[in-house]
C-alpha cells in the first residue's frame, strides 16, 4: 500500500511542468505546427491516408527528444519523492494505430494534441487518492493555474470500468504535445487494469490489420 502525501503530489506537479517547460523550449526550434490549431486529417497525405512525410518526421524527431526527456525525469524525480511512479514511452506502432484510427472517425476532425498527448506517460497508484487526496490535489492545481505557475489540462475519468484523474502538461505553447500523468485509486487498480489490457488488445488487433496495408 503506498500513500502519497498532497506536498509529494505539489512537488511532482511542479517538477513536470518546469521540465516539460524547458524541453519544450527546446522542441519548439524545430516544429513549426500548432497541435492545437491542426487536426488529425490535416497530418495525412490525401493519396495514401497515412501519415504525411512532414509529420513523420516530426514524430521521430519528438521520440528521439523523449528519450533523454524520460532518463531526466526518473532522476529528478527521486530528488522529490521516494514513491514509486511507473513511466513509460509510448511504442510507435500503438501511436500510428491509433492516429490512423482517428482519421476514419468524424474524418479527423480532432486537435492532434487531443489525440496525441500521451507519448510520455507516468502513473501514479495511490491508496488514499479517492477518499482524501483528490480533492485537496484539484484545489491545489487550481490556485496554481489561476496564479498562472502551471499550464496543465484535467481530465477525470469516471466510467464504470476505468476511473483515473489524467493530468495533461502543455509546455509552454500549443506547439508541443501533451505528457500525460495518470493516479489511479489502489482500490481501482484491478479493474482498471483490466479496462487498461483490453483497450490495448484492441489497437493490437488494429495494428494487425494496421500493419497489413503499410
Amino acid at each position: 500500500m503506498v500513500i502519497f502525501s498532497i506536498d509529494d503530489y505539489n512537488k511532482i506537479i511542479r517538477l513536470f511542468d518546469d521540465s516539460y517547460k524547458e524541453f519544450s523550449k527546446k522542441w519548439n526550434s524545430s516544429n513549426s505546427i500548432n497541435m492545437k490549431r491542426r487536426t488529425i486529417y490535416d497530418i495525412h497525405d490525401d493519396e495514401t491516408d497515412f501519415i504525411n512525410d512532414e509529420f513523420s518526421l516530426i514524430i521521430k524527431e519528438y521520440y528521439n527528444y523523449c528519450n533523454i526527456f524520460m532518463i531526466e525525469q526518473k532522476i529528478n524525480l527521486k530528488s522529490v519523492t521516494n514513491k514509486n511512479i511507473r513511466a513509460r514511452i509510448k511504442d510507435i506502432d500503438s501511436l500510428m494505430a491509433k492516429i490512423h484510427k482517428k482519421r476514419f472517425e468524424k474524418n479527423g476532425r480532432f486537435p492532434i494534441n487531443k489525440v496525441i498527448n500521451d507519448i510520455v506517460g507516468f502513473r501514479i497508484i495511490d491508496s488514499n487518492f479517492e477518499q482524501n487526496n483528490k480533492k485537496k490535489l484539484l484545489k491545489l492545481i487550481k490556485e496554481l493555474t489561476d496564479k498562472g505557475k502551471i499550464k496543465i489540462r484535467i481530465l477525470n475519468r469516471e466510467g464504470k470500468e476505468y476511473k483515473a484523474t489524467h493530468i495533461y502538461f502543455k509546455g509552454i505553447n500549443n506547439y508541443c504535445f501533451p505528457i500525460e500523468l495518470q493516479i489511479w485509486d489502489e482500490a481501482d487498480k484491478e479493474t482498471n487494469i483490466k479496462a487498461h489490457n483490453l483497450y490495448k488488445q484492441n489497437y493490437i488487433n488494429y495494428i494487425e490489420n494496421f500493419n497489413k496495408f503499410k
